[in-house]
């Protein structure tokens, strides 16, 4: 395409009126009898090591009915690749990273629980930029280490029946450990 705008579309949203007249019902704002509300703990710094995490004290406040870490949360999760914990366990990996969450019968209560947590931790280096992540004594991002996918391609024929063949490449991938050159 020669002319820029021919590739931008003027289209309107469906839920615009709705959302510049106060009418759309978000998340936040639906309500029922006996629903619980949730606060999440998050990592304060962009890499850390926790030395403490106390949870003791918000557990037992009135409303509270859970608190949860990385402890009750086992395994990886992501969008793809399962490579990060739910919770931040041992390490802090980036700003913002959950460390624990609680569920109260108020938005209240479980603000107030998430105050009386106790967590410390220790600040360590952090990878601020592209740089700093790719060299080759930055810490890892992720639990799993520094993992690569590394490919590798055979090109030759394949037999799909008895008798007939045809031309194909095969791909095959493999994690590897390390950086690929």
């Amino acid at each position: 395409m020669s002319d820029a705008n021919s590739a931008v579309m003027d289209l309107r949203r469906r839920d615009a009126r709705d959302k510049l007249l106060g009418r759309t019902r978000y998340t936040i704002d639906r309500y029922s009898p006996g629903m619980l509300h949730a606060a999440v703990l998050r990592a304060t710094v962009p890499s850390g090591r926790i030395l403490r995490l106390d949870v003791t004290k918000a557990a037992a406040m009135p409303g509270v009915r859970a608190v949860v870490t990385a402890a009750d949360a086992p395994g990886r999760i992501g969008i793809g690749i399962a490579d990060h914990p739910l919770f931040a366990q041992d390490v802090v990996r980036y700003d913002g990273e959950p460390i624990a969450a609680v569920a109260a019968e108020t938005i209240e209560e479980a603000r107030a629980a998430l105050a009386a947590i106790e967590v410390e931790i220790a600040p360590l280096p952090a990878c601020i930029t592209m740089a700093d992540a790719l060299a080759p004594d930055a810490p890892s991002s992720t639990p799993i280490g520094k993992a690569t996918k590394s490919s590798s391609m055979a090109v030759g024929a394949v037999a799909t029946s008895p008798g007939r063949r045809r031309s194909s490449a095969a791909m095959s991938t493999a994690p590897s450990r390390g950086r690929t050159p």
